[in-house]
């Protein structure tokens, strides 16, 4: 493997933690106007001359500490209160480091490819696309209390002790135009309905692969990330962005993490899942905080190569048997708010704020509103008829008041027919001209499939397919 460091704005590797060896210093993920996470322990980190006294103080807490022959020292303060207005956060050794304007709440880290990286001011290489309602969104983001901390591109061969040239941005009509526009919109909603401050840790770069940004550490996860092809990019590497834009930030305080990728893994199929688990298996390793929340976002309809292709529903079924190997997952399925013929559909509102819902029903225990979407539990054949049964489905609908689409029936020769389709309850009824002996149902079998089938809080219902039971 070539080595390699990779930036947007390149720096020198050795930069990018180089500590005088007469000088406290901590790496740029602490600074002014930072959110420290409430209600856990929050660590400290450094370098400083060898055996030199640390002293690290804020809110009424005094830590002492001293670096080590190598010069790195830890301390951990103790689970802190929300604390919206801003206090000082005081370092010293034989120097001293004061951030100012540092509160407390909720930190989230937010990944993945180039829907989470999606600015709000939209694609600076298109000036035509911006997220849906730009202007009344810009207008209204005025929140010193919702605070981005956007990791710049990196890639990296070894894992790196910081990252480069970043640092915390209160938002502003102005500063909010390259935030990540399903970050800000789930830190939004997360920070009017807990009433704390919320920080938000975007790590994303468009078009990456899982792999690089899972760490290689745990023998299960090797094979998942051996190099068995010519990787075309070098960001596409096993490892590179979680050694380039991760490892520097760890064991910052979190509370949870949310994910929006899977494009450029569309091709992966079933095996996303292990990939999945093993992305998560080594955040969570090593940020040491046991099993915190992860949340993922399905992949919204896109026609890719071939409109009538089926790639992408089937990545969309793996991910939604995340929660079944992942504890404390979930996922969010945003079919409704798609657009096949652009791979960055520009309504992010509904995308952040259906994440944000189950996390403040899930994690917070506050219930805002509906976000369970229907989920087919069972699919039962009686002659030529099947019924397929949903759970999560009162007021099973369709969004535009027409039967609902995209249910294909399969004949008992392996033939797949599109299907008629009426709502009864909770279950669908489904016949297909031609199918008298039906074996399996799908829906929203291709790439560019949009269903138009809704719980009665309008909760789309995603991808599936399943065997049909025999009743007798």
């Amino acid at each position: 493997m070539n080595k390699l460091i990779v930036k947007m704005n390149f720096a020198v590797g050795a930069t990018l933690f180089a500590f005088s060896l007469h000088a406290v210093q901590l790496p740029k993920i602490f600074g002014d106007d930072m959110v420290l996470q409430r209600s856990q322990r929050v660590p400290v980190w450094g370098k400083a001359k060898s055996g030199e006294k640390i002293t690290v103080e804020f809110a009424g807490q005094s830590l002492v500490t001293q670096a080590g022959k190598d010069g790195r020292w830890r301390v951990d303060l103790e689970p802190l209160e929300a604390e919206s207005k801003g206090r000082d956060f005081r370092v010293k050794g034989e120097n001293e480091i004061v951030f100012t304007n540092v509160v407390v709440g909720e930190v989230w880290f937010c990944s993945g490819q180039s829907n989470m990286e999606y600015p709000m001011c939209g694609l600076a290489h298109c000036k035509t696309r911006r997220i849906k309602n730009w202007e009344k969104e810009k207008l209204s983001a005025n929140y010193p209390l919702l605070r981005h901390f956007k990791v710049p591109r990196t890639a990296s061969e070894k894992p790196l002790e910081d990252v480069v040239k970043a640092k915390w941005v209160k938002t502003t009509p102005e500063s909010v135009r390259p935030q990540s526009a399903v970050a800000y919109i789930f830190g939004e909603t997360l920070m009017k309905e807990l009433g704390v401050p919320v920080g938000l840790i975007n790590c994303s770069w468009g078009g990456t692969r899982i792999e690089a940004w899972t760490p290689a550490a745990h023998q299960d996860d090797l094979w998942l990330l051996q190099n068995l092809k010519a990787w075309k990019r070098r960001q596409d590497v096993p490892t590179v962005l979680w050694n380039g834009m991760v490892s520097g930030l760890v064991p910052y305080a979190i509370k949870g993490s949310i994910w929006y990728q899977g494009c450029a893994n569309r091709a992966d199929g079933a095996a996303y899942l292990d990939k999945t688990v093993a992305l998560v298996r080594g955040w969570r390793r090593e940020w040491g905080q046991g099993d915190f929340p992860y949340f993922l976002v399905q992949l919204a309809p896109f026609k890719y190569d071939n409109p009538k292709g089926g790639v992408l529903p089937v990545i969309q079924e793996t991910q939604a048997r995340v929660p079944q190997r992942v504890p404390n997952s979930g996922y969010t399925v945003i079919n409704d708010v798609g657009n096949i013929n652009d791979i960055h559909p520009d309504d992010k509102r509904t995308v952040g704020m259906r994440l944000a819902d189950q996390v403040l029903d899930r994690v917070y225990g506050k219930f805002t509103r509906p976000w369970k979407t229907p989920v087919a539990v069972s699919a039962k054949v009686e002659g030529a008829t099947v019924r397929v049964k949903f759970e999560n489905a009162e007021g099973l609908k369709t969004r535009d008041a027409l039967a609902p689409t995209n249910f294909e029936l399969c004949a008992a020769k392996g033939q797949w027919k599109s299907a008629c389709a009426k709502i009864e309850g909770d279950e669908v009824v489904l016949t297909a001209e031609g199918v008298t002996e039906p074996t399996n149902v799908r829906f929203a079998p291709y790439n560019a499939s949009t269903p138009n089938l809704v719980n009665g809080a309008g909760l789309p219902a995603g991808p599936f397919r399943m065997k049909v039971e025999v009743t007798k």
